[in-house]
């Protein structure tokens, strides 16, 4: 299963579009499927889509608007996971609304308890990168498909707070440029196509190469889970 109905550079435009809408982002599946601006978005950027990529891109399009429309959205943040993780670290609270996010049982369920996290992620003063979203839908549609790579849900969990504890000294919140470059080599791939895979542009991975900015070290673990490298 893959999303190929919506690119990286059309999900950054859609979440623009968001911040600028007048209606409200719909806060059920439902209510996605027949937004009149979703289905205007979808028909303007892809051609012959399935009713299963319809289905899936209108749960990650309303999902995302509803994040930026929460003033949570931030380009080149944390997952949505790792915020929460983040705030369970501080609080030790959040983990059985993630729990219940992971077992949901159809994409209905998945959709509320989504909203319910970005509700909580809101509250708790934090923001990740809503983009993401559409990554947590790829992987619940395999664990709905029965090809879950992860095996249990909570397995997920675990993975990146060990990548958290394991990777990363208290209190270091970005990554160093070799370690950027080194990773990306690792994974031979381009400056563009390891920016596509944590939803950034181009430019803003080349300078967290260069050392001119730093990268945010959930965004490193999200590539290094996308990439494979955490499991080799």
């Amino acid at each position: 299963m893959s999303l190929n109905t919506l690119s990286n550079e059309e999900l950054m435009s859609f979440s623009i579009l968001a911040k600028n809408r007048k209606c409200r982002a719909p806060e059920t599946i439902d209510r996605a499927i027949f937004d009149e601006q979703n289905n205007l978005f979808l028909m303007k950027n892809n051609d012959g889509i399935t009713a299963k990529d319809f289905f899936i891109s209108h749960c990650v399009l309303g999902l995302i608007c509803f994040a930026v429309q929460e003033d949570v959205h931030m380009i080149g943040g944390q997952t949505l996971a790792s915020a929460v993780g983040k705030i369970n670290l501080k609080y030790e609270t959040g983990l059985i609304r993630y729990e219940r996010w992971l077992k949901s049982n159809d994409f209905y369920e998945f959709y509320e308890n989504t909203i319910k996290l970005i509700r909580y992620i809101k509250i708790n003063g934090e923001k990740f990168n809503a983009l993401t979203i559409a990554d947590d839908i790829i992987l619940k549609q395999t664990q709905f498909d029965g090809d879950d790579p992860f095996g249990s849900p909570l397995d997920r969990f675990a993975v990146r707070e060990e990548i958290y504890h394991q990777t990363y000294s208290l209190g270091e919140n970005s990554v160093s440029a070799e370690k950027v470059l080194n990773a990306r080599k690792a994974a031979g791939l381009t400056q563009k196509q390891s920016a596509n895979l944590v939803y950034v542009d181009e430019r803003t991975w080349a300078r967290w190469e260069a050392g001119d900015r730093k990268m945010n070290k959930n965004i490193y673990e999200l590539f290094l889970i996308k990439t494979g490298l955490f499991y080799n």
